[in-house]
């Protein structure tokens, strides 16, 4: 009888522990995918996760002509860039990548306007010279803004520039360009300067400073050189 007991038990003991689920499987994590729309760049492989846990980043993606700008969790880029260091993974999600486009042209581009030669980008806005522009027959140049709107660089305005009484004829307008906040300054290293007595002086050169005003970029101040050949503007920084 005795050994029965034992027997039983044995066999009792080890239905219980079969049936026991195993301490792993119980407190195993969730897996979570989180899959990444390139949205015409190249491939970026899902990444699998667990919960809790934050995803590591992937390499930029890449697409000619554009400018990568970080993954979004909407399609419409509404909502703030996703925040590697900062957000923890719950559940299965898609980041879409956003890009600005970098190929861009001036309204009234024509062949030979040199278009491009210089360029400078404060925050939302781009400045673009294109310094063989022609205007009556003479190679006066220009200087482009272009603005973001919708994920791409479109054009919102061209600048328009007023002599005062020391410049004689503007040229090479956009030889150089910069951009810092609301100020542009414009450089046309060619100018013709003039003097009070009526001199001028050939490829004195000027640089042309703009405020934003408002929604407006407005000519507010221009600095010439009084010295022939001096290429004042074929520099400019801000």
């Amino acid at each position: 009888m005795k050994k029965n007991f034992y027997v039983r038990a044995f066999f009792i003991l080890l239905f219980l522990f079969s049936c026991k689920p195993k301490i792993e499987d119980s407190e195993k994590k969730q897996v979570y995918t989180v899959n990444f729309e390139s949205n015409g760049g190249t491939k970026v492989d899902p990444i699998k996760i667990e919960d809790g846990n934050k995803v590591k980043v992937p390499a930029d993606p890449r697409k000619d002509g554009y400018v990568f700008k970080g993954w979004y969790l909407d399609k419409e880029f509404k909502k703030s860039v996703f925040d590697f260091e900062k957000e923890d993974i719950s559940s299965s999600i898609t980041l879409y990548a956003k890009w600005i486009a970098v190929f861009m042209s001036a309204k009234d581009k024509a062949a030979g306007d040199k278009f491009g030669n210089s360029l400078a980008v404060s925050g939302n806005y781009l400045v673009v010279g294109a310094m063989d522009k022609e205007k009556d027959g003479k190679q006066e140049g220009a200087a482009y803004i272009f603005s973001q709107q919708d994920g791409y660089w479109q054009q919102s305005t061209k600048l328009s520039f007023k002599k005062n009484n020391r410049i004689s004829e503007f040229k090479k307008i956009g030889s150089a360009v910069s951009i810092n906040g609301n100020i542009i300054a414009v450089g046309a290293y060619e100018t013709t300067t003039t003097t009070p007595n009526g001199g001028s002086f050939i490829k004195g050169g000027s640089i042309v400073l703009f405020l934003k005003e408002g929604n407006q970029w407005n000519q507010k101040w221009i600095l010439s050189q009084p010295n022939a050949n001096s290429k004042m503007g074929e520099n400019v920084f801000l």
